[in-house]
């Protein structure tokens, strides 16, 4: 029933958005107009920006409705603050058996971030995986929008929580951290080009950004156009591609669609050179070098 009434709202302020052509700009860069690619419902549909090459659903949400549906509307179950706040429930099997976050943790293993590795996770919710990386020896570090899952992770987990992401990217005196990683958190935010620049600072020469999100590349689309379209709408407002990564970062990067090859990885760790590898898959992961 909520679900339903959730879907009911997104159509009823869909279609009051449509007379304003201000909700169909990008909302990353602000440019229009933009290439429709996809429809869906009849009151929506996603557009391909022709500056930054992101896609995104129209019409668009403001930063403060987007900020209202994930913390009152969205639920994955996933997400939610669990009730058992004790730690020694949440010991580092409890977090594999909640959500096992054992291909990312091999992703930074190929990628030469082991134990003592000081590591950022952006959008960690409550910390069930940025707790799978301090259980493997890394100093993590995190950020949350949402107060309770920044208090459940630092005081639960005992992750190191940032409270203004933004404010401590820009004050940090010098950075300090060798990896940056995001799990599927890009695609839900109003604009995701400043959050990679402020992503920058943190990291240290030689270091590395890595990001997972929904696969939106043509390939995949190619190989796979129902699974791919399921991937936009409400709850992914943003939809990113490889050539989105490749015009918004200007470092070497590997991109591939998930899993990507311990081979590759180490190959691009060991020599820094755009490569692209297989794009089919459901998820596409973005490893940025800033050597």
């Amino acid at each position: 029933m909520a679900n339903f009434i959730n879907r009911a709202k997104y159509y009823a302020a869909s279609v009051a958005k449509w007379p304003s052509g201000r909700y169909f700009n990008c909302p990353n860069c602000g440019s229009k107009p933009a290439e429709t690619v996809d429809r869906k419902y009849l009151v929506t549909s996603l557009a391909r920006c022709p500056d930054c090459e992101i896609l995104f659903r129209q019409p668009t949400d403001t930063k403060e409705e987007l900020a209202t549906f994930y913390s009152d509307d969205y639920t994955t179950g996933v997400t939610d603050t669990p009730k058992d706040w004790s730690p020694a429930s949440w010991g580092p099997e409890a977090l594999r058996n909640y959500r096992d976050f054992s291909e990312y943790l091999r992703v930074l293993k190929a990628a030469g971030c082991g134990p003592g590795a000081k590591l950022f996770d952006y959008g960690c919710s409550w910390g069930y995986g940025a707790g799978q990386y301090k259980a493997a020896g890394m100093d993590v570090s995190g950020y949350e929008i949402s107060p309770v899952n920044r208090r459940f992770a630092r005081e639960v987990i005992g992750i190191n929580m940032v409270d203004d992401f933004e404010a401590y990217a820009r004050e940090l005196a010098a950075p300090e951290y060798d990896v940056f990683i995001s799990s599927h958190v890009l695609e839900h935010l109003p604009e995701v080009t400043p959050v990679l620049q402020l992503a920058e600072r943190l990291v240290k020469p030689g270091g590395l950004m890595i990001f997972f999100v929904p696969n939106g590349s043509e390939s995949f689309m190619r190989a796979n156009r129902a699974r791919w379209r399921r991937l936009w709408g409400e709850v992914h407002p943003l939809f990113l591609t490889d050539k989105f990564f490749r015009k918004a970062i200007r470092h070497p990067m590997l991109l591939a669609a998930s899993p990507v090859s311990a081979d590759a990885i180490a190959r691009f760790v060991a020599e820094p050179a755009h490569m692209v590898e297989a794009l089919e898959g459901k998820e596409l992961t973005c490893i940025v070098s800033l050597r």
